[in-house]
């Protein structure tokens, strides 16, 4: 473990396991928290065989700021790539703090054979953020990538808004499906047990089959490993995995996985089988976690790379 070898007004360090709910208040206080970078998030990666580490930065005794980073061996090198993703997280981001965090980051990396760090803060292009990060990094010489390793666009849906004028904020389209999946007869039930994953997982699979995308990296047992950490001993908690299905005469149908974070709802996972397609299950199904989500006290749901505005042109397109 290292602290920092140069003068600075904070002390940054690594945290261990008493730093938890602590960590947890920064991350789900701070607006541009993201679940990836709570406590829990980190614990998934650790059972699925990815190393964690953990840093904070403390003014006087108040942590003030911090990242998870996952760290991963380069094959047949001894040395080791790091990976923040969503982060680091400042409870206010100045180009000083910043710079100093970066340096220790960069100290940490020369003690631990790590090659190089690669960051994705959780902060909007073209914010007054951005500049900060912008000129810290400038000031580091750090290169910028081409190739982002988690998806560098997302929407983001207000619930703080009633439920009418959400519906109106939606496509004529949309609110079609929406009702027409009520008169289909559409059933959405929510996931009790873990062993609903398991069907969870076929819906998932006969989507990645039919759109040819990989689930090498999310065998079964990541999810089991999301449902053991996330899930509450007492519903209703704002950090929570929630399974829905979207069911026609007792048959699932539509799926999805939502994460709960703070007061913020994502959308990772979502997955259909062939009987769903030509009906609005998929359109009803999202309907009723967004409803659900606002239900629990969320403000925001962020729907996990799903573009704000029509772009055919952008690689997430579709």
């Amino acid at each position: 473990m290292l602290t920092p070898c140069y003068n600075t007004p904070v002390n940054i360090t690594i945290l261990s396991q008493e730093h938890k709910d602590t960590w947890n208040d920064l991350v789900n206080g701070t607006p541009t928290g993201h679940v990836m970078q709570t406590w829990e998030f980190g614990d998934v990666r650790e059972a699925s065989g990815t190393q964690i580490v953990r840093i904070g930065m403390f003014e006087k005794d108040t942590l003030v700021g911090g990242a998870q980073m996952s760290v991963h061996p380069i094959p047949k090198l001894p040395y080791q790539i790091g990976y923040i993703a969503r982060g680091p997280v400042f409870a206010n981001e100045t180009e000083s703090i910043l710079t100093d965090f970066l340096k220790f980051l960069k100290q940490y990396a020369h003690a631990n054979n790590i090659a190089f760090i690669k960051l994705e803060p959780n902060v909007p292009i073209g914010s007054v953020k951005s500049e900060i990060w912008t000129n810290s990094l400038n000031s580091l010489n750090a290169q910028i990538s081409s190739n982002p390793r988690f998806m560098n666009a997302t929407s983001m849906i207000d619930l703080t808004k009633s439920e009418e004028e959400l519906l109106r904020n939606c496509s004529k389209n949309t609110r079609y499906y929406i009702r027409k999946a009520e008169r289909e007869g559409f059933v959405f039930r929510e996931a009790i047990d873990k062993s609903d994953l398991t069907t969870f997982y076929k819906l998932l699979k006969d989507t990645s089959q039919r759109q040819n995308f990989s689930l090498a990296a999310r065998p079964l047992s990541y999810f089991e490993h999301l449902w053991d950490i996330f899930r509450p001993s007492t519903p209703n908690t704002l950090t929570n995995i929630r399974l829905f299905f979207a069911e026609l005469e007792g048959t699932p149908v539509a799926t999805v996985l939502n994460l709960y974070a703070g007061k913020k709802a994502y959308y990772p996972y979502g997955a259909s089988s062939l009987d769903a397609r030509g009906t609005a299950a998929t359109e009803g199904l999202m309907w009723h976690c967004v409803m659900q989500a606002k239900q629990a006290g969320c403000v925001k749901y962020d729907l996990w790379g799903i573009l704000a505005e029509e772009d055919k042109e952008h690689p997430y397109w579709g």
